[in-house]
C-alpha cells in the first residue's frame, strides 16, 4: 500500500541493511533475525512495533530449499531437520509471537482487524517433483498450519492465510 512501512528480517546481515537502505529508514528498517530462535523473533516483533507503532502484517517467507532424491548422500537426518527448523519452526514461532502482539492492538477498520499473517508455502506442497521430499513435506506442514492458525486467530481480528508460488527471484 502507499503508506506501508517494512521490517526486513533475515540472518543475512548486508544484505538486509542493503535492501532496507534502498527505501530508508522512515519506511524500512532491518533487523537481523533468526526465524528458529524465539528471542530473536521477539526482538523483531518488539523492534518492528517500538518503530512503526503497529504490527499489522507478517509475511512468513524465511526459508530453506534444497532438491535432493532420497537416496542422495546429502539427504540426511541432519538435512531435513534443517529445513523443516528453518521453514515450519520459523513459520510457528513468527505466527505465534506476532499473534501475541497483534492481539493487544486495536482494531481497525470496517471488520475490526488487528493483523493478517501470511505464510509463503509453495506449489511443491501440492505438485512436489522428484528430489524434493525434504522440501515438500516443509511447505504442506506450512500449508497445514494454516487452517487452525486461522481458527484459533480469527476471533481475534487476526487472519491467517497462505500463498503457494512456483518458482520466483
Amino acid at each position: 500500500a502507499k503508506g506501508s512501512r517494512c521490517v526486513i528480517a533475515d540472518i543475512q546481515e548486508k544484505l538486509g541493511e542493503e535492501l532496507a537502505a534502498k527505501y530508508g529508514p522512515s519506511k524500512a528498517i532491518f533487523v537481523k533475525t533468526n526465524v528458529t530462535d524465539e528471542d530473536s523473533v521477539r526482538n523483531l516483533i518488539k523492534t518492528a512495533k517500538e518503530t512503526f507503532g503497529r504490527i499489522d502484517v507478517l509475511v512468513n517467507s524465511a526459508g530453506i530449499a534444497v532438491f535432493n532424491h532420497i537416496f542422495a548422500k546429502a539427504t540426511t537426518k541432519d538435512l531435513f531437520m534443517k529445513v523443516m527448523t528453518i521453514n515450519v519452526l520459523g513459520t510457528f514461532l513468527c505466527s505465534k509471537i506476532f499473534a501475541e502482539e497483534a492481539r493487544k492492538q486495536e482494531p481497525v477498520g470496517e471488520k475490526k482487524e488487528r493483523g493478517v499473517i501470511i505464510n509463503v508455502s509453495s506449489i511443491a506442497a501440492q505438485e512436489a517433483p522428484k528430489g524434493s521430499v525434504v522440501y515438500g513435506t516443509s511447505k504442506g506442514a506450512i500449508n497445514g498450519m494454516t487452517l487452525p492458525l486461522a481458527r484459533d486467530l480469527g476471533k481475534l481480528g487476526i487472519r491467517v492465510v497462505t500463498i503457494a508460488p512456483s518458482t520466483f527471484e
